[in-house]
């Protein structure tokens, strides 16, 4: 295993997963996690906050024919920073379920259309326990659709695709655990991706 935190933190790992494959079509799989992180405070190397992340998903892939997959999987995730809410999460839950369909053409096109369905409430803060700043409790319910068209290069040599996440340009209050790693676009975004191999 291979994680990229700062530098400076230091973090402890610990699950259990385990998949089963029902068919030659069918797999389902769990996972259970926990991760605790002393993380190097900001502007004072000496200080050390330390957070707790709890992870519990489950999943499971369909091939539902040979050009088409399903998939389905929901996520319960627990951040806890007592005493100094550095990533401005105190006690936060949040579930994710995202539904997801692709289609994959022989002659190398395909498309994918995902909704997720995100429930986040817990105490937030805007700056470190003890700076005379008070908690808010936050929740939001939402959906969030994202699609994708993409096509395969012969013989392997890349690929092209056009994505366009958060379709509907739903605006909604949620806080990601990695502010510089969005997991969700906060509005509509497009962009283009490519990947050429070379030999």
């Amino acid at each position: 295993q291979f994680f990229f935190d700062r530098e400076g933190d230091h973090a402890d790992f610990r699950g259990v997963a385990i998949e089963h494959r029902i068919s030659d079509d069918i797999f389902l799989g769990s996972q259970v996690s926990r991760r605790n992180l002393d993380a190097v405070g900001p502007g004072a190397t000496d200080s050390v906050i330390r957070v707790r992340e709890d992870l519990a998903r489950a999943y499971a892939y369909w091939k539902l024919s040979a050009g088409v997959g399903l998939s389905a999987e929901i996520q319960r995730e627990r951040i806890t920073d007592p005493g100094q809410s550095f990533f401005g999460m105190v006690d936060v839950r949040t579930t994710r379920l995202p539904l997801e369909a692709r289609y994959f053409h022989r002659s190398g096109f395909r498309a994918a259309v995902r909704a997720s369905h995100i429930d986040q409430n817990g105490l937030f803060s805007d700056e470190q326990l003890g700076a005379g700043e008070t908690l808010e409790y936050r929740e939001d319910q939402f959906w969030v659709f994202d699609a994708s068209l993409g096509y395969r290069l012969p013989n392997r040599r890349g690929t092209l695709s056009l994505h366009v996440d958060n379709l509907l340009d739903e605006q909604f209050m949620f806080q990601d655990a990695d502010a510089l790693n969005p997991s969700i676009a906060p509005e509509r975004m497009a962009y283009f991706r490519f990947t050429l191999a070379f030999e």
